[in-house]
């Protein structure tokens, strides 16, 4: 039984009455509204009015499953709403026991508009001290890849300078667990879509929910091709990524977390295969996110340059040392004492450089010359002599 506000029209289109009236389907229905003095036309149109609010109407969202345009506008919307990423979070893997996992991997990835991004890795090691694994950083124009002192992860031993081909919605640099759900390749899922990306909607035959996956190629990673399979109840991001057929490398987010409203993944495991192609697994587990939050530029600038700190610039096509080169002495002595201390070593190799100039074509070139001159002199002379 229904409700609705029935309104009846007097002569001339004037309003005679409004009341509420109950619509009900049952056999005495029809005695109701003639008992109450309402003619069968107006009981025909509630009556279709009850029914035309209890069926579904064609083209709504809850009748109809999301197309490519409704996807694609849902994973921009997320795009767009994140402004600026700060996180950390640990790779984890079974004790020797089973029983706890261990973080024996910490990442800190930041991103702000402009095309800044920053990725850096440390591995802890078994007697307590930190090995920097990854640490590159870019500022927009330029990107930074940065070595630090073994033993002494604050401390920059060299840095290799380089422009960058990253911006907003591109990132060109080192990928890890949680850019591969967020930025799949390098790139927002929305402009793969607008890139051709295939978009597919797969039944689930036990009566689950349709799974909606986005397909494309990655050549640029060698593991292709690269599959997402989206969550819809979590702003349509990814809830699994793998590489190549078969996958040579999966991550699985098991939870979600919210900043700002803005939902990001937090929990999950990835499994790849190994160099010996063993398959194996870890987790990974986020410690710490901001969203929407300033982030500092010296996350993208050059870390812990010091006295002695190599720089290794491909843009200016020169090496130079903080300091000057006589301070590269002092610092290979004071934080690597195991190695020789020798100056910098030469210019980076530069795909547009000119090639050595070589004297061999050139000597062969004269030498032909000067043989040919010979022989057309002699020509010439021995032609003479017969006209005389």
């Amino acid at each position: 039984m229904r409700r609705a506000t029935e309104t009846l029209l007097g002569t001339g289109g004037r309003h005679r009455s409004a009341r509420v009236v109950e619509i009900d389907a049952s056999p005495g229905f029809a005695r109701h509204f003639v008992k109450e003095g309402i003619d069968l036309g107006a009981m025909t149109f509630l009556f279709l009015l009850a029914v035309a609010q209890q069926s579904p109407t064609p083209g709504r969202a809850a009748t109809s499953p999301p197309n490519r345009e409704d996807v694609r506008a849902a994973l921009a919307r997320w795009w767009e709403a994140v402004d600026t990423i700060e996180v950390d979070y640990d790779r984890l893997t079974p004790s020797e026991d089973d029983d706890v996992q261990v973080v024996y991997q910490q990442y800190h990835l930041a991103k702000a508009p402009g095309g800044k991004y920053s990725t850096r890795a440390e591995h802890l090691l078994p007697d307590g001290g930190v090995k920097v694994i990854m640490n590159e950083r870019t500022d927009g124009r330029r990107v930074y890849q940065v070595m630090t002192v073994p033993g002494s992860p604050d401390v920059t031993d060299y840095v290799n300078i380089m422009y960058s081909k990253s911006a907003t919605d591109l990132y060109k640099g080192p990928m890890s667990d949680l850019l591969w759900i967020i930025m799949p390749g390098g790139r927002p899922l929305h402009k793969r879509l607008d890139n051709g990306a295939e978009f597919a909607i797969e039944p689930n035959e036990s009566g689950e929910d349709d799974t909606y996956t986005i397909r494309f190629d990655d050549s640029g990673n060698g593991l292709s091709p690269v599959r997402c399979e989206l969550d819809p109840r979590h702003d349509w991001l990814p809830r699994r990524v793998s590489l190549g057929e078969p996958p040579m490398y999966s991550v699985k987010v098991e939870r979600y977390t919210r900043d700002h409203g803005i939902e990001f993944p937090a929990e999950g495991e990835v499994t790849l295969l190994n160099r010996s192609n063993a398959r194996v697994s870890y987790r990974f587990l986020v410690r710490r996110l901001s969203l929407n939050e300033p982030v500092s530029d010296d996350q993208f600038g050059v870390p812990g340059v010091v006295t002695g700190t190599l720089l290794m610039d491909q843009t200016k096509r020169q090496n130079s040392v903080e300091g000057g080169s006589g301070a590269r002495q002092a610092f290979m002595a004071k934080y690597r004492p195991e190695l020789p201390s020798v100056g910098p070593p030469p210019s980076p190799i530069v795909a547009e450089r000119a090639p050595r100039t070589s004297w061999v074509p050139t000597v062969l070139i004269i030498g032909s010359a000067v043989i040919l001159g010979s022989l057309l002199y002699i020509r010439l002379r021995d032609l003479k002599t017969r006209a005389a």
